[in-house]
């Protein structure tokens, strides 16, 4: 949809301006503090300011006209104005004003409804570190929806221009039949003979307009029945005024809804500076198009180029007229037999129309939309060429990036699909391998250690699930104070069996490295995929060696700041890369692997948790040589804890109880498993296989329910939807939410209710009696304290 050209115009004013000016920021924030960090944040990241902070809806709507703000950063949670509200306010005011929501919580639905109002990103405030590309991001799309935007403005106008030229374009055309009867005639018809339309239409117009050359006129009409086109030829005509004047025309054959007629086109020639004039606006039209368009004679030889052809190729119309096309812009891309193909075509006078790949004067690669058809003269000879051309190497680069993103994304579904299964029957091997550890007697160590082997593998199997589940979506870091050395250590075994013996890996680890904040998971993801990388780079084998030492960094490039780092070095002795392939290595699914070798997001993914980080990767490598990888984790300044987890009860703690409690699940050994525990353990157990009959079985014993487990995804009604339901009807009663998908994704869904807690698939014996216990002991706390507090506010109130 096509904006009015108010807010075209300002839309574009407005990002033009910003390279004149600090950035205008207008900021709907209520806590002072989290403003003033905002500001710090977005200067200490490089942008140049003008902050206007408003925390009213009145004084919005004034700083949006007042202030013309190119950035809107506004707060979700307002005391009496949702951030949502300020979101719709700021698009009506103008739908391409950049709106980033930051703040403290924002859950997938709301996200979603932010960003279906007209935000363009959100950034959690305790990751402020995502503020900068969300912000240049936002600045980035404004600022090409504007140019968008003026270029269909532009196109619009050219379009009006073109309408204009043809409505009123100095040739006559006329439709008559074979006979010489006027059936129509365009406006220059009037105005070429001085009759109406109306006058002419139904008369003969040999009659009308014939000044003594009937013989030549009956000739042409003659020629038309047969199916031949004739003309040019000049005649004179009588005008209504009794004036005369010499016309150029043509006559076509034509067949309109079965009926053969003729269609006539005259000219005045004695206008033929006016005609010109009008070609000449016909020809500024090209040089303004936004399409490139050239012009070859017969043989290819380039005759004129617009401008925009010097755009897009670099060359100048004085390099490349005279010159033929396929010497300049040939790629390599083609052989032979295609330029063959595509020039005989053309010789056949049929067009040529598709996608192909050219090559600029500076030897970029650029793919054009492209149409190429022969220009012929009056006898149907070839005298030129015209080709017009759009440039779609973003386009066609997108759609290659879209396809491979959705092989991805189905990958990733599949990868997540077998891992919530497999986490189900982990559930129940694991459960069922804590039963049988109980049950056996101490003196049979060999069935224990057999059950303790079982238990073992099925532990395996949960973290193999977990790094399934971790390739299917996109995590939060969990960052904690880490030994990068002693991780790299641990990892060494696994290293050596990912790379084959023709490849000798040497570590050189400090013992005293610097500790840092960081995601050991994805650290390690991280290190592997480097020595994969490496292991395909040497197939003939070679050395590796990773180093992790601590560096002072006193020169910092682009990117890295000056101080103490943690530094990782891979290095190999593969083949290395060229100039061209390490300024794209961290591109989105660029890759130098055989199609179906590599994904393309390996390197990508490195350089996006290193910014997650906080810190900076750098590549070095040349052909022949090798390639060395080098990462730099800014050292900690003082420890991150893992994000807090429930207080877990020891073993010797763990106990049963007498209370009630409904089990939904619809994986029938997992219920059957989680039942018997319960069960053994001295609840009382109402199980259900879905959530329509766990819905039924409540409002039967809604009195008698202590306590609601619930599996998350279930056909008929999940876990979500149930713990809606029920609320509604009873908003005390404590859940247990339990998937075999991610446990953060679990917890952020459920963080707005109280009384709800996670546990995640696959669980053992233990785990579940732990959280089973610990949700009933919470929820008879709470009811404590609200009792206590009721009674302490009813003293206040008698005294």
């Amino acid at each position: 949809m096509i904006e009015d050209s108010r807010i075209d115009d300002s839309a574009h004013d407005r990002v033009r301006s910003q390279e004149d000016r600090p950035l205008r920021v207008l900021m709907l924030e209520d806590d002072e503090g989290d403003a003033e960090f905002l500001q710090h944040r977005l200067r200490r990241d490089g942008f140049s300011l003008e902050i206007r902070l408003v925390k009213t809806r009145e004084s919005f709507h004034r700083a949006l006209t007042d202030f013309a703000p190119d950035l809107v950063l506004v707060d979700y949670d307002l005391p009496r104005f949702t951030g949502l509200e300020a979101i719709r306010i700021a698009h009506d005011y103008s739908p391409l004003l950049p709106v980033i929501v930051v703040t403290g919580a924002l859950d997938d639905e709301r996200a979603a409804n932010c960003i279906k109002a007209g935000a363009t990103d959100y950034v959690l405030k305790d990751r402020p570190a995502r503020l900068r590309p969300a912000v240049e991001n936002a600045l980035k799309r404004a600022r090409e929806h504007a140019e968008r935007l003026e270029a269909e403005r532009a196109l619009r106008e050219s379009e009006e221009r073109l309408r204009i030229l043809f409505e009123f374009a100095p040739d006559a055309y006329y439709l008559s039949d074979l006979e010489g009867i006027m059936i129509d005639g365009n406006r220059a018809v009037e105005e070429l003979t001085g009759y109406t339309r109306q006058e002419l239409i139904g008369r003969n117009i040999l009659n009308v307009l014939s000044a003594g050359q009937l013989s030549t006129i009956t000739d042409r009409l003659t020629q038309s029945a047969l199916g031949r086109p004739t003309g040019p030829d000049e005649f004179t005509i009588n005008r209504k005024d009794g004036s005369r004047i010499t016309v150029e025309t043509r006559t076509f054959p034509v067949t309109i809804q079965g009926q053969r007629l003729v269609l006539g086109i005259a000219r005045d020639i004695t206008e033929r500076k006016r005609v010109r004039e009008e070609l000449a606006k016909l020809h500024r039209a090209v040089e303004a198009s936004g399409e490139v368009v050239f012009l070859t004679d017969s043989e290819g030889i380039f005759t004129y180029v617009n401008p925009e052809f010097t755009r897009l190729y670099g060359f100048s119309a004085t390099e490349v007229v005279g010159k033929a096309t396929p010497r300049i812009l040939k790629s390599g891309k083609y052989d032979q037999e295609y330029y063959h193909e595509f020039w005989q075509t053309l010789l056949a006078k049929d067009a040529v129309k598709g996608r192909i790949v050219n090559k600029t004067k500076a030897g970029r690669l650029v793919t054009v939309e492209a149409s190429a058809s022969p220009v012929l003269d009056e006898g149907g000879a070839i005298t030129a060429f015209l080709a017009i051309q759009s440039d779609v190497t973003a386009q066609s680069t997108l759609e290659a990036q879209l396809r491979h993103a959705q092989k991805m994304e189905a990958i990733g579904q599949l990868a997540g699909g077998i891992a919530h299964d497999f986490n189900n029957i982990l559930s129940v091997i694991m459960a069922n391998s804590d039963i049988l550890r109980d049950a056996i007697e101490p003196a049979r160590n060999d069935l224990i250690s057999a059950v303790r082997d079982i238990g073992t593998a099925a532990r395996n199997g949960a973290r193999l699930a977990r790094k399934l589940l971790g390739f299917s979506r996109k995590t939060e870091l969990m960052v904690e104070t880490v030994d990068l050395a002693a991780i790299t250590n641990e990892l060494s075994s696994m290293l050596r069996r990912v790379i084959p013996e023709t490849i000798r890996l040497t570590l050189h680890v400090e013992d005293d490295a610097k500790r840092v904040n960081a995601d050991r998971g994805a650290f390690e993801q991280i290190l592997l995929n480097l020595v994969s990388n490496a292991r395909d780079a040497m197939p003939d084998g070679g050395d590796l060696s990773i180093a992790v030492e601590t560096r002072i960094v006193g020169h910092p490039a682009p990117g890295l700041e000056s101080g103490e780092y943690a530094v990782v070095t891979v290095t190999d002795t593969g083949i290395g890369m060229d100039e061209a392939t390490k300024q794209r290595v961290f591109e989105p699914f660029f890759t130098t692997k055989p199609e179906g070798a590599g994904t393309g997001l390996g390197m990508a993914m490195v350089y996006g948790l290193m910014k997650q980080h906080g810190g900076y990767v750098d590549v070095d490598s040349q052909l022949g040589t090798g390639t060395t990888v080098t990462l730099y984790f800014p050292v900690a300044r003082g420890s991150t804890d893992a994000p807090t987890q429930r207080a877990v009860l020891p073993s010797d703690e763990i106990r049963g109880g007498t209370e009630t409690i409904l089990y939904v699940e619809d994986q029938q050994t997992v219920r059957r498993t989680g039942s018997r525990i319960l069960a053994r353990h001295g609840y009382t157990v109402i199980s259900a296989d879905n959530g329509v009959a766990a819905l039924r079985e409540y409002e039967q014993h809604a009195d008698a329910i202590d306590l609601v487990i619930t599996d998350v995804v279930m056909p008929e009604m999940g876990g979500y939807d149930l713990l809606r339901e029920i609320r509604r009807r009873d908003p005390d009663v404590p859940f247990i939410l339990t998937s075999g998908y991610s446990g953060g994704a679990l917890q952020q869904e459920v963080g707005t209710y109280r009384n709800v807690t996670t546990v995640g698939k696959p669980w053992t014996l233990d785990e579940l009696l732990r959280g089973v216990r610990q949700a009933l002991d919470a929820d008879r706390d709470s009811a404590c304290l609200t009792s206590e507090s009721n009674g302490e506010e009813s003293a206040v109130a008698h005294a």
